[in-house]
Order: C-alpha cells, then sequence, then structure tokens
C-alpha cells in the first residue's frame, strides 16, 4: 500500500463558552483536518488541533507544502518510517509544526487500523484499561461562575476538576477555598498556573496558601525551560508538580528527569507529534519512574479519538486526563464524537481511529 496524496483543510470551531487563562481568552478554536488517500482506496483522517500561535490555516500549509510531499510514495502502515521523514523535514521545534505532523499521524494510524481491521489500541500495543479517567477544565471566572461550574461537574460525574489560576492578589486563594466547599473532600482539585510566575520564590508565595485546601496536582507554574526553577520549587511544595509546556517533546522528558524538574507528566497528542510518538513519551517516563496523564488542545472528535487510543494503551496513566474537547463545542467534525460520560472517555472499537468524519460539517467549518 502507498501514500498517493495528503490534504489538509483548515475549519473554525465555535466552542460554547470562552476559555480563559493567562495566555488570553478562546471562544473559537481554527484546527484542521487532513486526509490521506491511498492507492489501495482506503482513506485516513486526522485532525491538526493547536489552540495557541501558528494555528489552522497555516498548519494545512505545513501539510499539504511539506509533510505531505515527504510521506507520499510511503507505505502508511510503516508508522516509525513515515515519522521519522517527517521528524527530520519539519523538526518538533518548529512553531506548531508538532501539531501539523500530529495531524498527518493521526490519518496514518487511521488507514493502518483500517487496513488491519483494528482499532488503533491494538496497533499501539493493545489496552492496559478500557477507559480514560478524565476531569473537568474550568477557565478563569468570578468566584460563583467557578463555583457553578464545578458543582455541574461533580453532577455529570467528573471525579476532579481542573481550575486556571495565575491572577494578582488573593482571588486565585478564594476560588479554590469555595470549590473546596462546593464540592467536598471526595472529589479532586488540580490547578493550572500556565506558567504565570516568574519565579520558584514567587510561586511559592502564590501556591502555598491553595496547598491548605488539598490539591491534587500543580500544573506549570513556571517557563518551559525554568527547570532547575521548577525544581526548587518541587522541593517545597507538599502537591505533586505536574509540567505541560515543558513537556512538548520527546527530549523534554529526558530533561525533565535529569534536573528532577516534575512528578507528573502531562503529554499532549498533538504536541508530541502524534499518537505514537505520545506512547513513546509515556515510556519514557515510565523507565525513570514518572507517571502521566493525557492534556489537551480542546480537540475536536478525531483527536479525541487518537488521544483515548493512547490512554488506554499506555501503564502509567495516572491521573484523570483533560481530554473532554467534544462537550466544549456547537458542532463536531465527525458524526459521533468519542463517548464522554461519568468522568471517562472511551475509545471507539471501529477500525483505526474508530470515528467518521462529517463531510458536510467539515464543509461549513472550512475557513
Amino acid at each position: 500500500m502507498k501514500i498517493t496524496s495528503v490534504t489538509a483543510v483548515p475549519i473554525r470551531a465555535r466552542r460554547h463558552t470562552p476559555m480563559v487563562a493567562t495566555q488570553g481568552s478562546i471562544d473559537v478554536s481554527e484546527f484542521g483536518v487532513v486526509r490521506v488517500d491511498t492507492d489501495e482506496g482506503l482513506t485516513g483522517w486526522g485532525e491538526i488541533a493547536m489552540s495557541w500561535g501558528r494555528v489552522g490555516r497555516a498548519l494545512c500549509r505545513d501539510v499539504e507544502l511539506t509533510l505531505g510531499p515527504t510521506v507520499n510514495g510511503l507505505d502508511p502502515r510503516d508508522l516509525p518510517r513515515c515519522a521519522a521523514a517527517m521528524e527530520q523535514r519539519l523538526p518538533l521545534p518548529m512553531d506548531g509544526g508538532h501539531a501539523a505532523r500530529a495531524g498527518v499521524e493521526m490519518a496514518l494510524l487511521d488507514v493502518a487500523g483500517k487496513a488491519a481491521g483494528l482499532p488503533a489500541y491494538q496497533l499501539l500495543g493493545g489496552r492496559a484499561r478500557d477507559t480514560v479517567p478524565v476531569a473537568w477544565p474550568i477557565p478563569w471566572g468570578t468566584v460563583e461562575a467557578t463555583v457553578a461550574a464545578a458543582e455541574e461537574a461533580v453532577a455529570a460525574g467528573f471525579p476532579t476538576v481542573k481550575l486556571k489560576i495565575g491572577r494578582a492578589g488573593r482571588l486565585d486563594e478564594t476560588v479554590v477555598a469555595a470549590v473546596r466547599a462546593a464540592v467536598g473532600d471526595d472529589i479532586a482539585i488540580k490547578v493550572d498556573a500556565n506558567m504565570a510566575y516568574r519565579s520558584a520564590n514567587q510561586a511559592l508565595a502564590a501556591l502555598r496558601p491553595l496547598e491548605r485546601h488539598g490539591l491534587q496536582l500543580i500544573e506549570q507554574p513556571l517557563p518551559p525551560r525554568d527547570l532547575d526553577e521548577l525544581a526548587r520549587l518541587r522541593d517545597r511544595l507538599e502537591t505533586p508538580l505536574l509540567l505541560d509546556e515543558s513537556c512538548w517533546e520527546l527530549r523534554d522528558v529526558g530533561e525533565i528527569v535529569r534536573r528532577g524538574a516534575g512528578d507528573v507528566l502531562n503529554v499532549y497528542v498533538t504536541e508530541m507529534g502524534g499518537p505514537a510518538q505520545a506512547v513513546k513519551a509515556f515510556a519514557a517516563g515510565e523507565a525513570a519512574g514518572l507517571v502521566g496523564l493525557l492534556g489537551s488542545q480542546c480537540e475536536l472528535g478525531l483527536a479525541t479519538a487518537a488521544c483515548a487510543h493512547v490512554g488506554v494503551v499506555v501503564s502509567n496513566l495516572a491521573y484523570e486526563s483533560d481530554v473532554v474537547g467534544p462537550l466544549r463545542y456547537v458542532r463536531d467534525i465527525v458524526h459521533e464524537p468519542p463517548v464522554i460520560a461519568g468522568g471517562v472517555l472511551v475509545p471507539p472499537d471501529r477500525p483505526g481511529l474508530g470515528v467518521e468524519v462529517d463531510p458536510e460539517a467539515i464543509e461549513a467549518m472550512r475557513c
């Protein structure tokens, strides 16, 4: 089997409510849909999902002008060979290049699964669990709005809520205290600073008061390359430190381990360059005794399916993941997104990624 064509279409997906955090506010996601065709008539689909920096239209051009010609003529079932070719042409540190590569790799995995008649999780190593536990992320908002969102999440069966922090003054502490009082002690609360602080001392002053209310995890309080400062902070916190922006490619895992900068890895399928690359990142962490969870760019149904397949495969998934994107949007690009209910994400059992694209939706959302 040979790849004959790789194309990408940019789309805009409107969210029910904006995501507001340190980086800004997003009410519409500009993503991309990748299509891989083969000489045997099989078609695979992938999704470009990146919320910041270079997004849909620019990354679709990366696919059509650089990545597509690179893998054209290769066998889509040879994922390592295709991934190596894309790595050589578009290295991960390129702004957004990881998401473009991830969209192509998803489509290749979709084709490979369809050719074998197997769901993607079987090609990635087989299941370690049946479902992926998930949390409900809550953006910046008033105390009252945040408490209401947390209560709705608990009522929907989510065992963990994730609160965005990083605001000046004592507002973060007030919000965390109010949410804890509202949801009780049986619901886990994790907080995400999105690199809001500039030093370990500043972060410690802001985070210590929050720890009094019982936190599950503290996510990325400092800039991504401040690993030594993160290590200093980690030694002084009681709560495990979750690294997100510091963990965007496979080599980052080695640096985190070498410097003792974190306790938990936040691995994104989109940021690692695809499902197979994400599985490698989890394995690298496991070899060093680290656990992880799956991060999210608020993906639509295609990429959420890819995340679900990764999540049931990796053995060191230790906390609830953030992959609940399809619940955030007015319309999806697949007919039936993966099921998210009762605090878990369920991987489709059909061959490949296991979801069917909706051509009318893609055309309507095209930008």
